[in-house]
């Protein structure tokens, strides 16, 4: 009986084991309860202000409501799961389970009353395994699918496992086919999924091009956007079974002119027929672009309008390829050269086009003498910020090599350099087949663009005097080098967390969650109390570089009235994930009399693995059970001015006002983050007051940090922290503006 019983056992404990190595965040921390989702759906009726619902437009694509917000009105209404559960059923013509999902994955993605939280990937995974249950129980609901990819903070996951996942759910669906187009239609800005589903459709089924087409629309210009325009261009003109597709060869010249790929705009142009060709040259255009705009008040939308001029494009291409006459037939068409346009903060790139164009396309008689200065078109070039692309540079570089090499050299190598860049990733490209023939020819003109960007680099001439003697050895070049080299100091150590003191410390501070109101522009991460003194740890970009990838540096604010004013301000100097990410949550006390401990885990970000948006990011390295030791009076005077004060005259209040509440709630979804996110620069670390400011290893006598030759470490900070820092603790209030 015993051997039965083990037999019994033995394959449920299995099978239970997968489950949870399958969905880890299922395994640990299983659904709420109705308790638990009541006490979210409860914090709705809390708030000052409702939400903005910034997924809510492309929901309104598919004439859908977004279902958060039908979750946030239910729960106003009342704030029990079965109603909400019941509102969405209603709403989306959903089953019990289904709706419970949804319920679960919305709460999950988007914490109510921490609109700014941080996601794990352990809750973006499990909010992603709410969406994929409720895609079973409900196969092809399009709001379900349409939450799969509107998931907050989706590049968190490793992106074959989100596609797998999302693919998953589609294949669900009765007609995944139909499905996909119909997703197709969300737009742009979702990392490039709507062009990925319209291609998915054709691959799985050829005939439905044209569908695809109509969903995806003529407006869009990405990279993705020109493959599928000219896979299907491509095989429209085999099937000869139709007009000529006037409008699709318009947007692909458009696009073509745009991804730098000149060779084969001037192909394509070719294949114009006489009455499609004459109307270009008229300037009158067949498609409008797509472009897209956010408002706090109105959130993201699509506005078409009148594309640009391709004329001076199509010259341009023209021109590269050797073929000077039509180039100058195509230019002498063209409208006005504009002007102002960088006074009025538009795109100022057409201003030096048409200076370009007129210097290289002038009739003989009018052209300048040879040898003449073409510092004019320098200065326009500089005054647009080098915005130049592909063949524009080169034609540029044509124009300035024989005065001005070492510019054209600089502009040349930043194109090559950024010709090297590693390509955006692609959803779902392995099962792209329709894109395939494109890819591979769009690939290959890419080399030899890289081709011809490398040989102009390497041909340019060399000016008299380049040439500098040899200089006498520097004496003090080593001792720079080593101290560049060497690691910044920091008046952190770093310990176990397990050798950290227990004392009466702990009895007098107490974590709270709230009762407190940081100022505008710091994120609070934890909070200790002891009487009316309130220590916050909070995380800034006000001095750290500002973006979507970490959330800035790490401050330390003291109020001593309760959290209503805050007479002191530290930056830490710290960073997150440079290397260290500081606990939410901890057992250690912040402060103990003029020591500062702060509990944190190392999580170096792999600067490589930065994509925009920032999909599958890495770590170098990581390492737990750690704390952050340091004395306030070894911190640099400038960082711990007026700590030790109480409240004062100056000091910071929280008043909330409309662009406060805006701050707060402010919701990012989709699969991309915001176009503020910057991608940080390939030839240096990342600006800012605190790129070097890392803890050390704890070293030297009585764990004090040492300095790059084994000396004290310095006490100065950076003038630019330090300066910023003087200027709050001394009781200079921070600016409203926070970002």
């Amino acid at each position: 009986m015993r051997n039965q019983g083990v037999s019994v056992v033995g394959p449920w404990l299995l099978s239970l084991l997968l489950l949870g190595l399958a969905s880890p965040a299922f395994a640990a921390s299983p659904p709420p309860s109705d308790a638990g989702l009541r006490g979210l759906l409860r914090k709705f009726g809390k708030l000052e202000e409702p939400p903005d619902f910034e997924a809510e437009w492309r929901f309104k694509r598919l004439d859908l409501e977004d279902p958060y917000r039908v979750i946030v009105q239910a729960a106003l209404e009342r704030p029990e799961p079965a109603h909400a559960i019941a509102k969405l059923r209603e709403r989306y013509a959903l089953n019990a389970a289904a709706a419970r999902a949804l319920l679960l994955g919305q709460l999950v993605a988007l914490p109510p009353g921490d609109p700014f939280a941080t996601l794990t990937p352990e809750q973006v995974r499990r909010a992603l395994d709410s969406y994929v249950e409720a895609a079973r129980e409900a196969p092809g609901s399009l709001a379900v699918l349409t939450a799969i990819l509107t998931l907050p903070q989706s590049y968190l996951l490793p992106a074959q496992e989100y596609e797998a996942r999302f693919l998953e759910a589609l294949n669900a669906a009765p007609a995944p086919v139909e499905s996909a187009l119909q997703l197709s239609r969300l737009g742009e800005g979702l990392g490039g999924w709507n062009v990925s589903l319209a291609a998915l459709a054709v691959s799985r089924q050829p005939e439905a091009l044209p569908r695809a087409l109509e969903a995806l629309g003529l407006g869009e210009s990405s990279g993705e956007s020109t493959l599928f325009y000219f896979a299907a261009f491509q095989t429209l003109r085999a099937r000869q079974d139709g007009d000529f597709p006037t409008a699709l060869a318009e947007r692909l010249l458009r696009n073509l002119l745009m991804r730098e790929q000149p060779a084969l705009a001037v192909e394509l142009a070719r294949q114009l027929p006489a009455t499609a060709r004459e109307g270009l040259l008229a300037g009158r255009w067949s498609v409008q672009d797509a472009r897209y705009r956010y408002s706090s008040n109105r959130g993201e939308r699509v506005e078409e309008q009148t594309p640009g001029d391709l004329r001076p494009g199509l010259a341009a291409a023209l021109l590269h390829g050797g073929d000077t006459r039509a180039a100058a037939d195509w230019f002498a068409h063209a409208a006005p050269a504009p002007s102002g346009l960088r006074k009025r903060g538009e795109d100022c790139s057409p201003e030096v086009h048409h200076a370009l164009l007129s210097v290289l396309l002038k009739p003989e008689p009018e052209k300048p003498e040879p040898g003449a200065d073409p510092f004019p078109l320098l200065v326009a070039d500089a005054r647009c910020s080098r915005v130049l692309t592909y063949p524009w540079n080169v034609l540029l570089a044509q124009a300035l090599q024989s005065r001005y090499p070492e510019e054209v050299r600089s502009h040349l190598s930043d194109a090559v350099e950024a010709e090297r860049e590693d390509p955006d990733p692609v959803p779902l490209r392995t099962h792209l087949s329709f894109l395939d023939g494109a890819r591979a020819t769009f690939e290959a003109a890419g080399k030899a663009r890289l081709a011809r960007l490398e040989s102009a680099l390497a041909a340019l001439p060399k000016q008299p005097g380049d040439s500098t003697p040899a200089a006498e050895p520097d004496p003090l070049a080593a001792r720079i080098r080593e101290l560049l080299a060497a690691p910044s100091a920091s008046p952190f150590t770093e310990h176990p967390l397990a050798k950290a003191p227990r004392n009466k410390a702990a009895l007098r501070w107490r974590p709270i969650q709230s009762g407190f109101q940081p100022p505008l522009g710091f994120r609070p991460l934890r909070a200790e109390r002891s009487g009316e003194r309130i220590l916050l740890l909070a995380l800034s970009q006000r001095l750290d570089p500002a973006g979507e990838v970490s959330g800035g540096g790490y401050w330390l604010l003291d109020s001593r009235d309760g959290g209503k004013t805050w007479g002191s301000i530290l930056y830490t100097g710290l960073r997150q994930y440079r290397p260290y990410e500081l606990a939410k949550k901890s057992s250690l006390p912040m402060l103990d009399g003029d020591t500062l401990r702060l509990e944190a885990s190392v999580r170096e970000l792999e600067e490589k693995s930065i994509t925009f948006p920032p999909l599958g990011l890495k770590t170098k390295r990581e390492k737990k059970n750690l704390f952050l030791q340091a004395s306030l009076p070894e911190l640099p005077e400038g960082l711990r001015r007026g700590w030790a004060a109480g409240p004062r005259r100056g000091a910071l209040p929280h008043r909330p006002g409309r662009r406060g509440h805006r701050c707060r709630w402010r919701l990012r979804r989709g699969g991309s983050p915001p176009a503020r996110a910057r991608r940080p620069t390939r030839r240096g670390e990342p600006r800012g007051p605190a790129a070097a400011g890392l803890p050390r290893q704890s070293e030297g006598r009585g764990g004090r940090p040492e300095g790059p030759a084994g000396g004290p470490a310095r006490r100065g900070g950076r003038p630019g922290a330090l300066a910023a820092a003087e200027g709050h603790h001394a009781g200079v209030p921070l600016r409203r503006d926070l970002p």
